[in-house]
């Protein structure tokens, strides 16, 4: 089910299975989107605090011949 408030969903080695970038406009619009997301099991919830380096881009690499 699409929930607008997610921005980005990214699937992660270890213990956690995802991590998804919310945008909400209070604490209260965070527990309603975390309680849309209550059937795909528990929640653990991070605040970003500030953002020292913000998005940086990159040229992207080039494959060599010895790349898989």
């Amino acid at each position: 089910r699409a929930i607008p408030e997610v921005l980005e969903c990214h699937h992660l080695t270890g213990s956690d299975g995802v991590i998804l970038k919310v945008v909400v406009s209070s604490v209260g619009h965070l527990e309603d989107v975390i309680s849309q997301m209550g059937s795909c099991g528990m929640t653990t919830t991070a605040i970003v605090l500030s953002s020292p380096v913000l998005g940086r881009s990159i040229d992207p690499v080039k494959p060599t011949n010895n790349s898989h």
